[in-house]
């Protein structure tokens, strides 16, 4: 439940939009066992949850992941949802060479060992969350479409969603002016961070090949009109507020800076501090 209004928060993940760095911040907010992911195998720990005894779904003050809009139907009570978007070209990208990286994933063999390439991932139509992912998760159709089969009727339920249903529609190109709005709108407190699961190894934009790119904007089509839609929400959130909201990016980075700066050297205590408490035991 939410602190302030007993609401229950619903984090519609879309993959690769800085979802790992909100789950950091959410775990200041909450006991990690209030908060429900939805990870690792996706549609069984989303089953789970559905088929959860409603005592035990009660318990939880959160749910996160790459789940679809419709999670609210399985939460008994108020709640509230938001999300991040991101260009969807950037994080087309972004999600193939995460998944290039990423030793546990079924992909990932095929992508490293036999070097299908994002062009040919795209052609082959071996993933859904290359085609359309905002649309699909934020429209409520996920896994059911295709590759290359969400519809215009889909966009439109995305946009009716994000306008009517969303608390919060958060940029990731504007993540902390994003997270200012969602400290505002949930009552949170210390909304410290530090990126998380950021992809280091994908090249830039301007290095892919104008086939490339061509194949990754024909694939994302309805998601490029549901970003523009997003972005629009996103400045009538922050429309009249804008100095406020810099003052608080602000604060928000300096506190950033100094925990970044005093890591290593809480880390050295903390380390200290079990090896000292070890050699009073022995």
């Amino acid at each position: 439940m939410n602190q302030d209004n007993n609401q229950t928060l619903l984090f519609i993940h879309v993959p690769k939009t800085a979802g790992q760095t909100i789950d950091l911040v959410l775990h200041r907010q909450f006991p990690a066992d209030a908060i429900y992911r939805v990870e690792k195998d996706i549609q069984g720990s989303y089953l789970a949850f559905q088929q959860m005894d409603p005592v035990q779904r009660a318990k939880y003050q959160a749910v996160k992941g790459h789940i679809p809009y419709g999670v609210h139907n399985y939460v008994d009570g108020p709640y509230a949802y938001f999300t991040f978007l991101r260009h969807p070209i950037e994080r087309t990208i972004s999600h193939y060479y995460f998944l290039k990286s990423k030793t546990g994933h079924p992909l990932a063999s095929k992508l490293r060992d036999d070097g299908v390439s994002l062009d040919q991932l795209i052609e082959l139509e071996l993933d859904t969350m290359l085609f359309n992912a905002h649309t699909r998760l934020l429209s409520g159709v996920w896994y059911g479409p295709g590759p290359g089969q969400c519809t215009l009727e889909h966009l439109e339920m995305a946009k009716t969603n994000l306008r009517d249903k969303f608390k919060v529609v958060g940029l990731t190109e504007r993540f902390d002016e994003s997270l200012i709005l969602l400290k505002w709108a949930f009552s949170w407190k210390d909304v410290r961070y530090h990126s998380e699961n950021v992809s280091t190894s994908r090249p830039d934009r301007s290095e892919l090949s104008e086939k490339t790119l061509s194949l990754v904007q024909d694939a994302n089509v309805l998601d490029l009109e549901l970003y523009k839609y997003g972005q629009a929400l996103f400045e009538e959130q922050v429309k009249g507020h804008e100095r406020q909201i810099g003052r608080e990016v602000k604060k928000l980075r300096f506190a950033n800076c100094v925990d970044r700066l005093t890591f290593p050297i809480r880390r050295h205590s903390v380390r200290t501090f079990i090896k000292n408490r070890h050699s009073e035991k022995t």
